[in-house]
Parts: structure tokens; C-alpha cells; sequence
């Protein structure tokens, strides 16, 4: 019973309050540690074109210099690596990752300028959008 109590009691101490119109104090069970995400993507025909996980795959691809490497890196295997950038080249029409065979040297993988833009345009939209999700997640959740 008393861990039961204190477990109310925590509960109670850890949410948002908020003052009725006479001033007295409401609890509304909202938790304090709440954080507000959003999961963006950007579609064409109806299809993925670019995602954050997407995104991370090229910039791995751009600082391993190997789709093998970006693969590991980001732990995954290396044929969805491989599946995701033949998507996102056929969804958006445009080669994100320059391939070069392998052989004696080994082969490598340098993203485009366009894919190096792709990636800096979403990672800003994606900024905007955590910004105002968290301005909006403030003014429903923790105003008064």
C-alpha cells in the first residue's frame, strides 16, 4: 500500500498543473517529461523519396565513402542500404551517389552536389519543423 502511495504521489508531483478560473489549482495528469517528435518524410507519387533515416544513410554513404561502410555504420544490412538509395534515386530522378566498382583498390561511393543539398534542405526542414512542433507542443500542453 505505501508503494502504491508513493507511486501516486509521484505521479501527481511529476504532471503539468494549471489554475481554474478561481485560481485554485488543477491537476490535469499531463506528465512533465513529456518531449514532443515528429517522424517527416517526403513522398512523390505516393512513394518515400527522402526520410531522416534516409538521409543518415547518406550522410554515412558521404563520410565512409562506401555504401558497405554506410550500411554498417548505421547498422543495417547492406542490400536495404543499397534497396533504399536505388529508391530514392528512381523517386526523385536523380543520381544522389556516384558508384565506383570495386577491384584492387576497392571501390567507394561520393554523394552528388544535388544529394549534398538534398541533404542539407531536409536537415534545415527538418528544423523548422522540430521548432514549431516544439512551439506547438508548448502552447498546448504547457500553458495555462
Amino acid at each position: 500500500m505505501v508503494d502504491r502511495v508513493a507511486q501516486i504521489v509521484a505521479w501527481r508531483y511529476n504532471c503539468v498543473n494549471e489554475l481554474d478560473q478561481g485560481g485554485v489549482i488543477v491537476n490535469t495528469d499531463i506528465p512533465v517529461d513529456l518531449a514532443p517528435h515528429a517522424n517527416l518524410w517526403i513522398e512523390r507519387g505516393g512513394r518515400v523519396a527522402l526520410s531522416r533515416w534516409r538521409v543518415q544513410l547518406l550522410e554515412a554513404i558521404e563520410a565512409t565513402g562506401s555504401i558497405s561502410a554506410a550500411a554498417e555504420k548505421i547498422g543495417v544490412q547492406y542490400r536495404l542500404a543499397w534497396e533504399r538509395l536505388e529508391e530514392m534515386e528512381e523517386g526523385l530522378g536523380v543520381r544522389l551517389v556516384e558508384r565506383h566498382i570495386g577491384g584492387a583498390g576497392g571501390g567507394g561511393a561520393v554523394v552528388t552536389p544535388i544529394g549534398r543539398a538534398l541533404i542539407a534542405r531536409f536537415n534545415a526542414y527538418a528544423a523548422a519543423v522540430e521548432a514549431a512542433v516544439g512551439d506547438e507542443f508548448q502552447r498546448h500542453f504547457r500553458s495555462s
